[in-house]
């Protein structure tokens, strides 16, 4: 039996004998899992309409975060507001990821443990080794300088 943990532009991310699936985009076609050379999976839900961001860029995002075998761990939803990170420097595969989204779109990204937190994890949140699937909603490409400009 399937539990469903969200809906994203009418795409179910479901938990289903231990592992994340996705469904359909919002247009009813199945979205094609997509991986690099570094062993990191995306699908694109719904393209983005505006730009990439590069490695010195912020994001300003909406994203959950769940563990393989569906544990929920964040979920800016939840939160009430989005969150802003820079695109590098947040764990190893942040960078490769945020640099394949565009603005307004929505994406499912699996990273392995290697890519995410690795042998030590993250205390409390994210066991060693664990392979971490997030969706994210990239609302906003920012330049270095507008994080400066609110000092």
């Amino acid at each position: 039996m399937r539990t469903l943990v969200t809906a994203i532009v009418g795409s179910a991310l479901a938990v289903s004998a231990g592992a994340v699936e996705v469904g359909a985009q919002a247009d009813g076609k199945a979205a094609e899992i997509l991986s690099t050379e570094s062993g990191l999976r995306y699908q694109v839900l719904e393209p983005g309409t505006g730009k990439s961001p590069t490695v010195a860029d912020r994001v300003l995002l909406h994203y959950r975060g769940w563990l393989e075998d569906g544990t929920k761990w964040m979920d800016t939803y939840e939160r009430g507001a989005p969150i802003e990170f820079p695109v590098a420097g947040v764990m190893p595969g942040w960078t490769e990821a945020m640099t394949l989204l565009e603005e307004k779109g929505t994406y499912i990204v699996w990273f392995p443990p290697h890519l995410a937190y690795g042998e030590q994890g993250r205390a409390g949140l994210i066991p060693p080794n664990a392979t971490i699937v997030f969706d994210f909603e990239l609302l906003e490409v920012r330049s270095p300088e507008a994080a400066d400009d609110g000092d």
